[in-house]
């Protein structure tokens, strides 16, 4: 019997990782870490601290996990720049309480952190997609933690020995995301104009290009690394396709059968927004098998079929 502990859990991807892993390892044992009071996913559950150094320790002394996966983070790029203080905080502390710990406790714990596509920052599309060996250049306070993070942990890799495995996750959607990202504030905004509670649909920028990967897809492969990723090396976790936000808008649209006025909302524009980001793929595939199962449209459909 395997044990896994995953931090963050009772975030938008914590219970779809449950469901894969409870699926893949019908004998697992997971353990979750949160801030919220409860997490009702049918697993060990403590609410705590990350930024904690000493509850982190007695935890992870106590579990013994063979597998760890950091997911707990501050996980927007707005809000980064709203409090880049936190951001900080939360994205680079923690993942040094984590790795000091299951160093400090002789732990021979896997360990998959989840990064980010953001550290990559801006580059032209003629350079797309993006590969795991191109140089980094962040250009928000969130990539700048998300950076952090990878490097901290080949620190600790290359000299303590421990066993990590790193993601640049692109951007991920589905059941449960916070209507803070564009996908779900998308749905219910155009919800609530075909039910006659709202008239105008507020953006940010449209115009821009991203690669939306489904979570349920995503938890398989962070499921796969666990097991299949190789010691120290990082992995872009993406659909390999870019897709124009406006396009997105159009779409569901479509499937609402609606027309509504379009308004840009100056505080949804982030400073120094990319305008294409989109990864290669090719390595997570080689090395795990992974072939991608959900895909862009009828996610959608599923979506607001999901909320209506």
């Amino acid at each position: 019997m395997s044990t896994y502990l995953i931090t963050g859990i009772s975030g938008f991807v914590g219970k779809h990782l449950v469901s894969c892993i409870l699926q893949k390892d019908k004998n697992a044992c997971i353990y979750g870490v949160g801030k919220r009071a409860c997490c009702d996913l049918g697993t060990h559950y403590f609410r705590m601290d990350l930024k904690n150094q000493e509850q982190v320790s007695r935890l992870l002394k106590k579990v013994r996990p063979d597998f760890i996966i950091h997911l707990a983070s501050m996980s927007s790029v707005q809000e980064s720049w709203n409090n880049p203080q936190e951001c900080f905080d939360v994205n680079a502390n923690v993942i040094i309480n984590v790795l000091t710990a299951v160093k400090d406790n002789n732990l021979s714990s896997r360990i998959l952190t989840v990064g980010s596509s953001e550290v990559y920052g801006n580059y032209p599309e003629h350079e797309m997609p993006l590969k795991e060996t191109y140089p980094l250049n962040p250009i928000s306070p969130y990539a700048v933690t998300k950076l952090f993070q990878e490097n901290i942990c080949k620190v600790y890799a290359d000299s303590f020995g421990l066993d990590i495995v790193m993601t640049r996750s692109f951007n991920h959607f589905g059941a449960g995301q916070d209507d803070k990202f564009f996908i779900p504030s998308l749905v219910k905004q155009l919800l609530e104009i075909k039910n006659g509670d709202k008239k105008t649909l507020l953006v940010g920028n449209i115009d821009i290009k991203r690669d939306f990967i489904n979570v349920n897809d995503v938890a398989e492969i962070y499921y796969k690394l666990l097991y299949d990723g190789k010691k120290g090396e990082v992995y872009n976790v993406c659909s390999g396709k870019p897709v124009l936000l406006r396009e997105i808008v159009t779409h569901c649209c479509s499937i609402l059968n609606i027309n509504p006025e379009i308004i840009v909302d100056r505080q949804r524009v982030r400073p120094n927004d990319i305008y294409v980001i989109y990864g290669d793929n090719s390595k997570v595939k080689s090395v795990t098998g992974w072939q991608q199962k959900y895909f862009l449209e009828s996610s959608l459909k599923d979506i607001i079929l999901g909320n209506e």
